[in-house]
């Protein structure tokens, strides 16, 4: 969807729903000035649970897993370079870590701001998602439209011919005024119309105009 039509406030209800549910929950957010650096996105997601001290490290990073340690910035003995000769290696191995971690327990895997996600770490989520079938792991990936790149259309793609694909539209006018009148109670039938000219129904800015408002 655009810019404050609202992914992060549903990317924050998947979180809680995937959590009620007994889910393990990683995130991640992509950074417009974060974008050279190679895997940043993946290693925000997997950061939190692999160098968690109760965790069992050799077990997730067992079998073709273990080549994930390098890209996670890991010591782990005879995984200090990925194969050179295989370019999907380290795709592979994070798939691979994916699948180990899944097995103990259904993984959700929240990544916001897709559309500023570093090319290799976009690269590791198009390869799990081709290999959803068969491991206890959701994928959820939010991204503007209006700044798409190949690797998201990729991912959209996929999501779409499973139908999975959610475009957020803006408010209607209708729910415009709700959130108006949520946030400035004394708005009349004309100031809602107004503010609903003004944003197009836009949550982030029906917000921001209320609350500027309001006050």
């Amino acid at each position: 969807g655009a810019a404050g039509v609202g992914k992060t406030s549903l990317l924050d209800a998947a979180r809680t729903a995937a959590a009620d549910a007994g889910l393990l929950t990683l995130r991640a957010r992509g950074a417009e000035l974060e974008q050279s650096f190679a895997f940043g996105v993946v290693r925000q997601l997997f950061d939190e649970v692999v160098r968690d001290e109760t965790v069992e490290r050799e077990a997730l990073l067992t079998g073709a897993a273990r080549f994930a340690a390098p890209v996670l910035g890991l010591e782990l003995d005879g995984t200090s370079e990925l194969p050179s000769d295989d370019p999907f290696a380290a795709r592979h191995a994070l798939y691979w870590l994916t699948a180990n971690l899944s097995s103990d327990r259904p993984l959700a895997l929240l990544v916001d701001d897709g559309h500023w996600a570093d090319s290799a770490s976009l690269g590791v989520l198009a390869h799990i998602a081709h290999r959803l079938e068969g491991i206890a792991v959701a994928l959820v990936v939010a991204s503007r439209t209006e700044e798409s790149q190949e690797t998201l259309e990729a991912l959209s793609r996929n999501a779409a011919a499973h139908g999975a694909l959610l475009h957020l539209a803006p408010l209607s006018e209708d729910a415009a005024a709700t959130v108006i009148r949520a946030l400035a109670p004394a708005a009349d039938d004309a100031q809602c119309r107004a503010c609903y000219a003004a944003t197009g129904g836009n949550p982030f800015l029906l917000g921001e105009v209320a609350r500027f408002a309001a006050g």
